[in-house]
């Protein structure tokens, strides 16, 4: 059955094919005769003047029924003509096959046929189903290509936007076509964005917002100008074209046209709680106009989230914008790589307080020192970068399990403009000056744990004094004096005597080893030293400790 459905209409494809050709050659032969008699009266017995008539007559309508040939065969094979068969499957389908309740005779030529009461009802109702599906149809594809429409000029205008359509003749003509007149029109583009992101990433509140922003402003500027709304790199851009009668450069349009912006983004606060920034761009003309003018709203939307101004709406000016002399340019980079340095000497001997301070600076002139957005962002990515760098730096002095290296890191690239990364920065360097001062404080009680360790180990040399623990340790000897004292609560000097004797008095306890034997075996240079030292220590000489330990 399902073969047969699909066979019927490749047979009916072949049918009309040879109908319509039978036909063609029908009418050829026809119009032929009709030709050749009407040119033969018209050569008047000349052979030559016949043979030209009847062949220009003869193509002319062989050309014609050829093309009209093509016509009917192809509008024969269309959908075209299926909506009638529709219309009578769906009313054959309504007959009841069985019409054993209730008949009816119908008469006709060969007799009479039975239909059911209800044939007609269901008939009838079966064509207006049908006719009503039919319409929706249409109505369902007239959507289809309204969409489309739109969607192929929302496409047009961000190739325009962009850059992507050359200023020739064909570009013209396909901007006419899809209701773009912009080749001797002023144009203008509008963009709006997130407040904080320089390139923000639409959420769903976001392009909620948009789309209630493109609705409230083509209301507004429903009889000022033609509106050609889209998403862009994640923002929302407007073209602008006026009507007749009104004009973009006009001071009092302008005014106009600024309160209808802070009214709109004041509407869509209000209804969604989404705050957006609009950036305008300046007036040109023709196609290469709309990649400037979308060029420069972007510049001012990105410029002030850079530098974070508290403004809803920003214009593109060219004011204090123009490039400095080279030996001006030449000083400030040198200045800016004296900065750098000096900040890394900072972070390097664990100065972080007067890093932050140096970074701050820093951070100022890049805000007021530069007024394109592309030196605020380049100038940002050094900074950011000087500061990863700083937290490398510090991870390796502070110990590689001491800070989350990564976490840090991430706080500083999700900066998105300057006073963003002054905050961050001044997070970060609040954790690495917390792990410095404990980094110190271990580092301290280790390193002069590991001096009297040293002492332990070498007391017995005679030559063993601070200056050669300090050298050894690579230290200054009175620091490495004062801060021994500060965390052992003894000077380093009292704590290598201390230790000889301790051991001078372990020697002692043998009676075989002589007060001189031992001063020089625990590292005093004779004798009376080690008593001077015994005295200090235990209020008595080496040989007094030794009788009062004998008669004990």
């Amino acid at each position: 059955m399902t073969e047969g459905k699909r066979a019927r209409p490749r047979l009916r494809w072949y049918v009309n094919g040879v109908i319509i050709i039978i036909g063609s050659l029908a009418l050829m032969a026809y119009l032929g005769f009709i030709q050749a008699s009407q040119a033969y009266h018209e050569a008047s017995g000349s052979l030559q003047h016949f043979q030209i008539a009847f062949v220009n007559s003869t193509i002319k309508s062989t050309l014609l029924i050829l093309a009209a040939g093509v016509f009917v065969f192809f509008f024969s094979i269309q959908d075209y003509q299926m909506t009638i068969e529709k219309l009578m499957e769906r009313l054959t389908e309504s007959i009841p096959e069985n019409n054993a309740v209730n008949p009816v005779l119908k008469p006709g030529r060969k007799g009479a046929t039975l239909l059911s009461p209800t044939t007609h009802a269901e008939g009838l109702t079966a064509i207006s189903q049908s006719v009503k599906t039919i319409i929706e149809e249409k109505e369902m594809y007239i959507e289809q290509l309204v969409f489309q429409e739109q969607q192929i000029r929302e496409t047009l205008v961000v190739r325009l936007m962009k850059g992507w359509v050359k200023n020739d003749l064909a570009a013209i003509e396909i901007c006419q076509s899809h209701g773009l007149l912009i080749h001797h029109t002023h144009i203008q583009v509008l963009v709006f964005g997130t407040i904080g992101q320089v390139s923000p990433l639409p959420g769903e509140k976001t392009q909620a917002a948009y789309q209630s922003l493109k609705e409230i402003i083509q209301a507004f500027t429903r009889d000022l100008y033609s509106t050609f709304c889209v998403e862009i790199d994640g923002m929302l851009a407007i073209l602008l074209t006026p009507l007749k009668g009104n004009n973009l450069l006009d001071p009092t349009t302008k005014s106009d046209f600024l309160t209808i912006i802070k009214l709109s983004l004041q509407m869509v606060y209000e209804e969604s709680g989404s705050k957006l920034r609009a950036s305008i761009g300046s007036v040109f003309t023709g196609i290469p106009g709309v990649a400037h003018s979308y060029a420069e709203a972007v510049e001012a939307l990105q410029y002030t989230n850079l530098i974070g101004e508290d403004t809803q709406i920003s214009t593109f000016s060219t004011e204090n914008r123009e490039e400095s002399s080279e030996p001006y340019a030449s000083t400030q980079e040198l200045e800016w790589l004296r900065s750098e340095l000096q900040f890394m000497n900072r972070i390097d001997t664990g100065d972080f307080n007067g890093a932050l301070v140096l970074f701050n600076t820093m951070l100022d002139a890049s805000s007021t020192g530069a007024t394109a957005s592309e030196l605020v962002r380049f100038r940002m990515l050094s900074l950011s970068n000087m500061v990863i760098t700083a937290i490398g730096r510090a991870q390796l002095s502070l110990g590689g399990d001491s800070l989350d290296y990564p976490a840090l890191c991430d706080c500083i690239t999700s900066s998105g403009s300057l006073p963003e990364l002054r905050k961050s920065v001044q997070k970060v360097f609040e954790v690495l000056d917390d792990l410095s001062q404990v980094h110190k404080s271990q580092s301290i009680h280790a390193r002069m744990k590991s001096v009297a360790d040293f002492v332990h180990q070498n007391y017995q040399d005679q030559n063993l004094t601070v200056a050669m623990a300090a050298s050894h340790f690579g230290l200054n000897p009175s620091y490495l004096s004062r801060t021994f004292k500060r965390v052992m609560n003894v000077g380093l000097a009292a704590y290598i005597q201390h230790v000889r004797v301790e051991a001078a008095k372990e020697l002692l306890r043998d009676k075989q080893m002589s007060v001189k034997k031992a001063a020089e075996t625990v590292g005093f240079s004779n004798a009376l030293t080690m008593n001077r030292a015994f005295h200090r220590q235990e209020g008595t000489t080496a040989g007094q400790l030794r009788r009062t330990n004998d008669s004990s």
